[in-house]
């Protein structure tokens, strides 16, 4: 059993080291995704869309990122606090991610995937490194270590994560002009979807907005924004990517602020394998009090609201 007593303050952060408050023009109330009511008259199919979408997406497949992050959070007792830190932020498509936040050159908190497994290491209050595997992940164990976001999402609400081209999804035109889609990601067994919005600048298909919906419940948000360029080696003009990205898991409020420095590349010549490596990412941040999530069970309940 994981006791409350050990998801301190530091670790419930991870609500907010990729989640963030939003405001400001990328903000939208979708519309019913049944159709009833939007407006969908001289809007591309879907098809056209996830085209339009993924020429960028697509050449987003590694990226190394210099950042700043600034969070909020409510701690274990219900005290709301603020942090800020500098790290990087790194992704290799389609499963790899890893972001770490410190101050001072040392290393604090570490969030990280590979196509397997998932990891939270943090080294604030106690030096503790969460692991387990995707294929056992629920929403109880995520909710107990303060997790309520996987990291195999957050390259989706950083908008650099193709669509699929066979999604089942409606498109239509938001009240500003721009294009949102809503992308199908699952039902329930008592038919409640999950979907996935993307609002998109109607001219370039860059994302402002993706969220993602649980029945009526919004559960993640991300509002992007003041796009600049990825050095890219081989292209003379490199993909755009957000230089801000501003997260919110909505049932908690837990939020952060992460800016991304103006020389982004594709990481030639500095993304190593070894940042997405749990084991010897353990040993390097060590000594550290390692616990596999999987092993510890779902005796506790969780709270993760509408996952």
């Amino acid at each position: 059993m994981i006791a409350r007593r050990r998801v301190t303050a530091a670790l419930c952060v991870v609500a907010c080291v990729v989640l963030c408050a939003c405001k400001g023009g990328g903000e939208f109330t979708d519309a019913p995704v049944d159709g009833g009511g939007v407006d969908q008259s001289g809007v591309p199919g879907y098809a056209e869309v996830a085209a339009r979408y993924n020429e960028r997406a697509a050449m987003l497949d590694r990226v190394w990122a210099r950042c700043s992050a600034a969070f909020r959070f409510e701690d274990q007792d219900g005290k709301e606090r603020s942090e800020q830190g500098e790290g990087h932020l790194q992704m290799v498509q389609p499963d790899r991610f890893a972001l770490s936040v410190g101050k001072l050159g040392e290393i604090l908190l570490w969030v990280g995937g590979d196509r397997e497994r998932y990891w939270l290491i943090q080294r604030i209050d106690e030096k503790v490194a969460y692991v387990g595997r995707y294929s056992e992940l629920t929403p109880e164990k995520a909710s107990a270590i303060g997790l309520p976001v996987y990291p195999n999402e957050m390259m989706r609400l950083l908008g650099v994560v193709p669509m699929a081209a066979d999604a089942e999804a409606i498109v239509y035109r938001y009240r500003d002009g721009d294009i949102v889609v809503s992308i199908l990601a699952g039902a329930s067994e008592d038919g409640t979807e999950a979907r996935w919005f993307y609002k998109l600048d109607a001219m370039n298909f860059e994302p402002r907005a993706v969220r993602l919906k649980v029945g009526k419940r919004v559960i993640l948000e991300s509002v992007l924004s003041d796009y600049i360029r990825v050095e890219k080696e081989g292209t003379a003009l490199g993909p755009r990517i957000a230089k801000r990205s501003l997260l919110t898991y909505k049932p908690t409020g837990a939020s952060m602020n992460i800016q991304i420095d103006d020389t982004v590349s594709d990481g030639k010549g500095k993304l190593r394998g070894s940042v997405f490596d749990f084991d010897g990412l353990a040993d390097a941040l060590g000594p550290l009090e390692i616990v596999d999530i999987d092993r510890v069970g779902d005796s506790e309940p969780g709270e993760r609201d509408g996952a």
